[in-house]
């Protein structure tokens, strides 16, 4: 807010899990606490909180961008891509990875092959062109979907007899050395 009260002018937006820099807190506006952000704007305090622990569970972290709508080249709450959805969920655990599909497909973890669904893994990846999966286990995957305009969870079976491919169709790759990093960190 521009001023320490929520009746005033919204000055920015912070995408989720925005490290801030609290200038001083303890101002007070009809019964809210407001924190002085370094920018110059003023955040609720019950809005601050320390960052979580760091947990190696990539698909828990992309579920939490459930629901939010589908943005080619978006990056935020407001709309994301697939790619982007894998880089976020990366970045809320802690790990910086590549931004598109093709840069994250050849660095991300290992590549493996599978030639049935039971041989996946929660949190492999699984990459065609110009696409990503998050695949959270059983039948079921998480991605950025542009069909339906929104991050959502999706029946692996359903969709690859949908769009007639096999898993030979992807590159697969998954992530067990990132979630090493992420838990001896």
């Amino acid at each position: 807010y521009a001023e320490p009260d929520l009746r005033s002018p919204i000055r920015d937006f912070l995408p989720r899990h925005s490290a801030v820099v609290v200038g001083r807190s303890g101002l007070m506006t009809r019964g809210t606490d407001y924190a002085a952000l370094d920018t110059g704007a003023f955040l609720p305090l019950p809005c601050l909180s320390p960052r979580p622990p760091v947990s190696a569970d990539l698909v828990a972290a992309a579920e939490l961008y459930l629901g939010c709508p589908y943005l080619w080249a978006g990056r935020s709450m407001r709309g994301l891509d697939c790619s982007a959805l894998v880089q976020n969920a990366f970045r809320d655990l802690g790990i910086t990875v590549a931004r598109d599909t093709d840069q994250q497909r050849d660095t991300i973890g290992a590549r493996v092959t599978a030639e049935a669904i039971e041989e996946l893994r929660r949190g492999d990846l699984l990459y065609m062109p110009g696409h990503v999966l998050i695949f959270a286990g059983g039948d079921r995957f998480i991605h950025a979907d542009g069909a339906t305009m929104a991050v959502r969870h999706d029946h692996l079976v359903q969709w690859l007899t949908a769009y007639r491919l096999a898993l030979s169709d992807f590159v697969i790759r998954r992530p067990d050395a990132i979630r090493a990093e992420v838990r001896s960190s």
